[in-house]
């Protein structure tokens, strides 16, 4: 996996990530990422366009104070503040994280099934997955009820369905190409 740090979110999580991996705080920097964003997704309103920078800078030292995150965190929200790029915070946490699964060799995976699965049944999958990456992986099982049969598994742009609404398309494709149909 390449980490677009050629990108402005990119360039961003870098200079964030090597500061972070100078004071080896990547673990704190990645928790306070999920807190800011999830509070973003949760008020679009927080920051609003027309606020003045420093009432914004001003919220982050409050918020950063409310929600007890890092200094080196809120001092990197406020240069997004000050350089009118906020909205791409999105953005750069995902490319921070992703890094730092690169630097810590790891791949997430989430598993959709029908159905919960059993410990066993997830034992399995995961045992049977971690054969096809070379990263140490990390699984999340989630429920969907549009899956009828089987699972879907899907990460950093792979996805491997083995549903049963894949399995009778592959068949059909199958007999459609040996004419049989």
């Amino acid at each position: 996996m390449i980490i677009p740090f050629v990108s402005l979110p990119g360039r961003y999580a870098r200079a964030l990530f090597e500061i972070g991996e100078k004071r080896n705080i990547l673990n704190e920097l990645s928790d306070d990422f999920r807190k800011f964003v999830n509070l973003m997704l949760q008020d679009k309103n927080l920051f609003p366009c027309y606020v003045k920078r420093s009432d914004a800078k001003n919220l982050c030292e409050t918020l950063g104070n409310v929600f007890n995150l890092n200094t080196v965190f809120v001092l990197f929200i406020n240069v997004l503040v000050e350089n009118g790029r906020l909205d791409i915070i999105s953005k750069i946490a995902d490319i921070f994280n992703k890094a730092i699964l690169r630097e810590r060799n790891e791949r997430n995976i989430t598993v959709y099934s029908s159905s919960d699965l059993t410990s066993e049944q997830q034992n399995n999958i995961k045992e049977t997955v971690q054969k096809l990456f070379s990263e140490k992986i990390n699984v999340q099982y989630e429920t969907d009820r549009d899956i009828l049969t089987g699972f879907v598994i899907k990460t950093d742009g792979i996805m491997i369905d083995a549903s049963g609404k894949e399995v009778v398309r592959q068949l059909n494709k199958y007999l459609k190409s040996t004419e049989i149909l």
